[in-house]
């Protein structure tokens, strides 16, 4: 993803998102959920310049230094309350 302003960030165990009634807040729960039964991680998510959230899960066995900034992310999400 090339859009600048857009930056990958992980969701802490306690983040408000989770208890958010929307799709997002669904998807979101549900990718930390069910990401220890596969061999990929919940809890990320991209944060678009409008501040619009896009959960997604990262795997854990995709090679390359492309997805680096996807895997490991050092960035923590809190959404002002």
């Amino acid at each position: 993803m090339n859009t600048p302003g857009t930056y990958a960030a992980s969701l802490p165990g306690n983040s408000p998102v989770f208890k958010w009634t929307s799709t997002i807040g669904t998807v979101a729960y549900q990718t930390m959920l069910y990401g220890q039964y596969g061999p990929f991680a919940g809890g990320y998510v991209l944060v678009l310049p409008n501040k619009t959230i896009i959960p997604y899960g990262v795997t854990g066995h995709v090679a390359g230094p492309s997805f680096d900034n996807y895997v490991s992310v050092n960035q923590t999400y809190n959404p002002p309350s």
